[in-house]
């Protein structure tokens, strides 16, 4: 569910309509009786009710929007973390593409590099991010690469490796990074987890 604010002169509309119902119920169908009091003002009838309703309305729709706005800035960072993906799907596709069929290992030391500047650079100095980072695209690598052979995705792997360590070492906050060992994909989602 995607979190809207709604314009603050149609919450304002609805407010004074709900409240000029409640008061339409209580005193005109139910005929209560109230008075509303303050330093400035007292009301009775019909007007208490609806200044009553108004305020108690007004006053859960600025909490209910003061709960909204953690959820809309949370959906505004994942559509860009989407569009994000979707740029780097899109690269990785041409690449694919482009290397479909190929078995060179300096081919490998290339994309190996590549790949392993990108997750050097999106990690933007943080370890854990790093590591997250690596080991998805290390576990993918493999899934990209299929038609190559198995011979070219090892040294692929290998490379992707080597090379990750020495972009980490040019980072600072990163030079102490040190390759993780394997894992499977719920071990890493319960490491991240554990985080």
């Amino acid at each position: 569910m995607k979190a809207k604010e709604v314009h603050p002169l149609v919450a304002l509309f609805a407010i004074v309509l709900l409240s000029l119902f409640v008061a339409a119920i209580l005193f005109g169908v139910l005929y209560s009786t109230g008075i509303f009091k303050n330093q400035n003002w007292e009301f009775g009838g019909a007007a208490a009710g609806f200044i009553v309703t108004l305020l108690l309305l007004r006053g859960w729709y600025n909490e209910m929007m003061k709960g909204l706005k953690p959820a809309a800035e949370l959906q505004r960072k994942i559509q860009e973390l989407e569009k994000q993906n979707k740029e780097l799907q899109k690269k990785l596709r041409q690449a694919t593409d482009e290397l479909s069929g190929l078995e060179s290992i300096d081919l490998a030391r290339v994309v190996a590099n590549l790949f392993a500047r990108d997750v050097v650079r999106l990690a933007n100095g943080d370890s854990k991010a790093l590591q997250t980072n690596f080991l998805d695209t290390r576990e993918n690598l493999p899934i990209y690469f299929r038609k190559q052979g198995e011979n070219w995705l090892e040294i692929l792997l290998h490379e992707f490796e080597s090379e990750t360590i020495l972009e980490a070492r040019r980072v600072d906050g990163l030079k102490d990074w040190k390759l993780p060992p394997p894992t499977t994909g719920i071990e890493q989602v319960e490491e991240i987890a554990s985080a």
